[in-house]
């Protein structure tokens, strides 16, 4: 859920949301790589923002944003160059409860060449900023052991240019031997394997700064867009039934163990298991009293301790456990 302030302005920004008939504008910033203004254009979301305009997220995509913008703009009033392709988005909203507009950063990223102009139609096509930090590294780096992981994935969003660094928390755990990156390697998954050792995730936010936070195990409910934990109120109401589909079939056994270490040291493990009730559970799924495992197994080469690989084997469970629902 994006948030545009105290609880009581969101709250007003929510219920504004529902509200037929309130104003609404589109602003669209071009930028050029270093965060520089180049253009910025505003439109009445009514008459000049066409259908099909959206912004898709997909936490197993890289990257996670795309955002498909259709504009009639006869004025040409959003031009780009090879030199300025940033675009963010701001959708902003008069909440009347609070006599003032609100603005919402829904997407910044890099303009992508299926961008199209057809006369006073423009159709904007742009990805999250992750992208830029998808190319080759061309400076080979070496971390040491017990390096913080947390300076590391700074150390290498800053090689990719990245200068907003105030998402990434400064964290004490530490690697337990070096850390290699070759100069052809991207920087992104790098970073986001390290963030994943401490059971973080690490994404670009609509506003296109780098955030690492701790994995959440809470369930959330998306309705319309809007996500609701716990009592949350003030989100829409579904106007049809509620279509139910069921996903492939899943791991139900999670295995995690660190790297080889020097020495007669086991490399730590740690194994867990969907719970015996779980339709989908060993025991569930046992044929003849021989149980069934379909597993994942992963090494994760930062990973140091027990405590660490059950924290992760752990989390994957969780993700194993939940469910999907679509609303039709």
């Amino acid at each position: 859920m994006l948030r545009v302030g105290s609880v009581a302005t969101q709250q007003a920004f929510h219920r504004c949301l529902v509200t037929p008939g309130h104003r609404r504008e589109i602003h669209v910033l071009v930028m050029d790589l270093d965060g520089d203004l180049r253009k910025h254009a505003t439109f009445g979301a009514t008459n000049r923002v066409l259908s099909g305009s959206e912004v898709t997220f997909d936490v197993k995509r890289t990257p996670r944003r795309i955002l498909t913008l259709n504009l009639l703009d006869p004025r040409g009033e959003v031009s780009w160059s090879p030199n300025s392709r940033v675009v963010q988005v701001i959708d902003s909203r008069y909440v009347s409860e609070l006599g003032e507009w609100v603005d919402v950063e829904v997407f910044t990223g890099i303009i992508q060449p299926e961008s199209t102009r057809t006369g006073a139609s423009l159709r904007l096509v742009a990805h999250g900023m992750e992208v830029q930090a998808m190319g080759a590294l061309w400076k080979r780096r070496v971390f040491r052991k017990k390096r913080k992981k947390s300076w590391i994935i700074k150390e290498l969003l800053g090689e990719a240019g990245e200068t907003h660094l105030g998402g990434i928390p400064d964290l004490e755990r530490t690697t337990r031997r070096r850390l290699v990156v070759g100069h052809l390697d991207a920087v992104w998954p790098k970073a986001k394997r390290v963030a994943s050792s401490m059971n973080y995730v690490l994404f670009y936010n609509g506003r296109g700064r780098p955030i690492m936070r701790k994995r959440g195990g809470k369930p959330v409910l998306t309705i319309d867009g809007v996500s609701v934990k716990g009592n949350r109120p003030f989100f829409p109401a579904l106007l049809s039934d509620m279509e139910v589909g069921e996903e492939g079939e899943q791991p139900n056994t999670f295995e995690v163990y660190g790297k080889d270490p020097t020495g007669p040291t086991k490399p730590p493990r740690a194994v867990v298991k969907l719970p015996p009730a779980h339709p989908n559970s060993p025991r569930s799924r046992a044929r003849n009293g021989k149980h069934f495992h379909e597993v994942r197994s992963e090494e994760r080469e930062h990973a140091k301790t027990k405590a660490e690989c059950r924290e992760i084997a752990r989390r994957w469970r969780r993700e194993a456990m939940k469910e999907t629902k679509t609303f039709g």
